[in-house]
Parts: C-alpha cells; structure tokens; sequence
C-alpha cells in the first residue's frame, strides 16, 4: 500500500513538472494546406493560447521571432494573451501589446480575444491591441 502513495506522489509530481515548466515553454508549428482557390498563395500564421506572465517576455519574443520567419502574408491571433485571471498574474497587456506590434506581415494582424482576455480587462486589452496596429476582430458570426 505504501508503494501506491508513492507511485502516486511520483505521477503527482510529474504531471505538476510537465503542466508548469515543460509545456508552457513548448511552441508548436504546424503546416497545413488549405484547399480553397481565394486563398491560393497566400501564407496565413494563426498563433493562440500565449498566456503571458510577468516573467515570459523572452518566451513572447520567441514566439514572435517564430512567427516572422514563417514571412506570413497574414497573421490572424487567437486571444489569450494574458495569464490567469487576474491581471497581476501577467505581464501588462500594454507591454504584451508593443511586443506583438513587432510581428510583420504583408496584410496585418487580426486579433480575437479569448476567454482569458476577458477575466483580466477585456476593454483594456482590445485598447491596448488596437494602440499597437493590431486590427480586431468583433465576434461576429460569417456565413
């Protein structure tokens, strides 16, 4: 039985390792091939999920490094830009702002908000995003 707890403890202690420290830093790109003829040609990056904390500026200059050698002629980003949910969890939006506005693209940058967003300021995170030529997109529902 005691060697239950411990193999429990161990997995607990994994997970918490991973969940923390590894994943956060891992940054994953994919490729994929859009079969729609309007859109032939033209390289779209779609980056999301960014969770931004006080001490994650080099972290976001990766991504952003990372984005622009992908020579996008679109970037379209997904919200959750900020950490947790409350604004002292991350690093300030105004601070996370400047930093994406050095994204480059031949179209823009097109933002959305995530649910993240919204628990810190999401007011002030559109504002912010919009200062730093960051163009946003309502939510709004095409057909």
């Amino acid at each position: 039985m005691k060697i239950l707890i411990y193999i429990a403890v161990f997995c607990a202690m994994l997970s918490a390792i991973w969940a923390f420290f590894i994943e956060p830093n891992l940054l994953k790109i994919k490729n994929y091939k859009i079969s729609c003829s309007e859109l032939q040609g033209i390289k779209i990056v779609y980056a999301s999920d960014f969770h931004i904390a006080p001490e994650h500026k080099k972290r976001l200059q990766k991504i952003i490094k990372e984005i622009n050698n992908q020579n996008p002629d679109l970037v379209l980003l997904g919200g959750d830009y900020v950490k947790g949910h409350k604004a002292k969890s991350s690093m300030s939006i105004k601070d996370i702002a400047a930093e994406l506005k050095k994204i480059t693209s031949k179209h823009g940058i097109f933002g959305v908000m995530g649910n993240h967003d919204w628990y810190v300021d999401g007011a002030e995170i559109i504002a912010a995003l919009k200062d730093n030529n960051i163009k946003f997109c309502k939510m709004k529902i095409f057909q």
